[in-house]
């Protein structure tokens, strides 16, 4: 790659938001013990499309409160409040200026207290709260340079930090390291997890995934082979095991799989060249995306970004494996409960509806 192309492909990032470790190596880190699995035997997961939503301009968030689903269309800017028919019943809508309610774009939302509703907006650098009918109670300001959030309905907030860029580089294979934050729900940090590794600064790769249950915090290893395990005052219990899954090597027609979905439509080809050019993951990941319900319930997404269906995995809290099922279709996880799995399904990279799923476990 040419060093006009290294650096046209530095601007392309900088505007996508995609974030870039720092030179580090997972090399000498200690490991701690592994939670050991208990002995119970394993169950299936039976998930059943019960709820298909509405259609918006594209997803960007969506999670349930109550019988109530709140969804950020990226397109409109705006948050939505629908009951299980469908039916609109309220609508915020982003504005400009820095009023106490009023927010810029949202990038993740929570319900991490009972009947509230947190939205973490990246522009104005604030979480604001709003209750079950849509109605603004307050905003406490956002920790600086965030990049993944997670909540439980308990009120404990983490949120992963971005990596030094030193200098900024696009492209690079090595593993970076950041800090992970604990918050309560009035966005006071209780506790700081130091020097966590966080993935590969490339499209595809490994990158750390955050999950919070009501008695413990999961963080996705940068490598993926495992999970770290923190009680809520920050000490580390241990490591789960991930289970029998197997490293696949990527191949260049799985990456543009991969660069084209992520991208979307909205980019010339010209753009996706840049990204195809640059160096690919030799691997996939061994999972992509974690989510945790209240009980501690870990699901993962264990399918592969290239893939055309969605495989999720769910464990236990001492991580048995509860069993594992396959979506036909291609799906972005947005929240999980102890009976549900709230999704995007995705159209040529744009996720345009809202699915709600039933999942029950049965011998």
């Amino acid at each position: 790659m040419t060093a006009d192309r290294r650096l046209a492909l530095a601007s392309v990032l900088a505007v996508a938001g995609l974030f870039v470790p720092e030179r580090a190596a997972l090399q000498g880190q200690a490991r701690p013990r592994a939670i050991q699995p208990d002995s119970s035997r394993r169950l299936a997961v039976h998930v059943d499309l019960v709820q298909t939503g509405r259609a918006f301009g594209s997803v960007g968030n969506a999670v349930r409160l109550g019988q109530t689903l709140v969804t950020y269309d990226e397109v409109s800017r705006a948050l939505v409040y629908t009951d299980r028919a469908g039916r609109e019943l309220a609508r915020l809508v982003a504005a400009k200026g820095t009023g106490a309610a009023r927010f810029t774009r949202i990038g993740w939302l929570g319900v991490c207290s009972d009947g509230l509703v947190f939205a973490f907006d990246p522009g104005l650098q604030r979480v604001l709260v709003f209750d079950g009918n849509g109605h603004f109670l307050r905003f406490f300001r956002a920790p600086p340079m965030t990049m993944r959030w997670a909540c439980s309905i308990g009120g404990t907030i983490a949120v992963l930090q971005v990596p030094q860029l030193k200098p900024y580089r696009g492209w690079t294979r090595e593993y970076g390291f950041a800090s992970l934050l604990l918050l309560d729900a009035q966005g006071n940090k209780t506790a700081e997890i130091l020097h966590q590794p966080v993935g590969q600064g490339l499209w595809g790769a490994a990158q750390s995934s955050i999950a919070v249950s009501a008695t413990r915090v999961y963080l996705g290893t940068g490598d993926t082979a495992a999970v770290r395990v923190f009680d809520l005052s920050g000490r580390q219990e241990g490591t789960l095991s991930v289970g029998e899954l197997e490293r696949r090597s990527m191949r260049a027609s799985e990456y543009e799989v991969i660069v084209r979905r992520l991208l979307g439509r909205a980019w010339p080809d010209s753009v996706v060249r840049l990204f195809l050019d640059a160096p690919r993951p030799a691997l996939h990941p061994l999972y992509r995306e974690l989510h945790a319900t209240a009980t501690g319930v870990l699901w993962m997404t264990v399918s592969s970004a290239s893939d055309s269906n969605t495989t999720l995995r769910a464990t236990s809290a001492t991580g048995r494996v509860i069993g594992e099922v396959r979506i036909p279709h291609v799906l972005k996880v947005f929240d999980v409960g102890e009976d549900y799995i709230i999704a995007g399904i995705a159209d040529q990279g744009v996720h345009r509806m809202v699915v709600q799923y039933s999942v029950k476990a049965r011998p």
